[in-house]
């Protein structure tokens, strides 16, 4: 018998999944917590629903084209299943040095503001405008018919963002096909250097 953490009820063994980093062999929380735990986690990776106009969309869009990153992060997992292997974020960042970005970002209600030190004395602190990927997932393809410089990496970056969030098996062949979308969005996204794309 073993206690659950979350429901704290006493219940068999055979009620809790394996996990070979514990102690006792068996995760702390039951099988039926844990599927309460993964189905609100699933409600979260949703994308949002973003009510904006199409006035609204066409100067957001005018943003990202010119002061926005539209791309992907990438680190190397330290722990769990899928140990050594890349993980990966998308980014979706509007960097700008005016303090009017807090009133804008309260026009649209989406994502955070982060503020960046900056790196000489003689420049202003970075501000950037940070959306979270289920608020891209929602927001980008309304920008999309907006955008004119950025068209590609948008693209792109739904591409993975629906890859991601269809296919649970995380098998070679998902490794791949999301190792090629970031490659071809560095390309894209590097500086001094033309659409090479194309």
């Amino acid at each position: 018998m073993k206690k659950c953490v979350k429901c704290l009820q006493e219940k068999a063994l055979t009620e809790f999944s394996r996990c070979k980093k514990s102690k006792d062999g068996f995760f702390s929380i039951c099988k039926d917590c844990d599927v309460v735990r993964r189905r609100k986690y699933r409600r979260k990776l949703k994308p949002k629903d973003v009510h904006i106009s199409d006035l609204q969309c066409a100067y957001l869009a005018g943003l990202l084209d010119g002061e926005g990153y539209i791309g992907m992060t990438r680190s190397r997992r330290k722990s769990g299943k899928y140990i050594g292997n890349y993980c990966y974020h998308a980014r979706l960042v509007i960097g700008i040095t005016a303090e009017q970005i807090f009133d804008i970002r309260d026009e649209y209600k989406i994502g955070r503001i982060y503020k960046s030190k900056a790196r000489k004395k003689s420049h202003k602190d970075r501000l950037d405008w940070t959306i979270t990927s289920h608020e891209i997932r929602g927001l980008l393809p309304k920008l999309l018919p907006f955008l004119k410089i950025k068209v590609k990496q948008a693209q792109l970056l739904l591409e993975y963002l629906q890859i991601a969030y269809n296919e649970r098996s995380r098998d070679d062949i998902y490794r791949k096909k999301v190792a090629g979308i970031y490659v071809q969005l560095r390309m894209l996204n590097r500086r001094g250097c033309a659409d090479t794309m194309n």
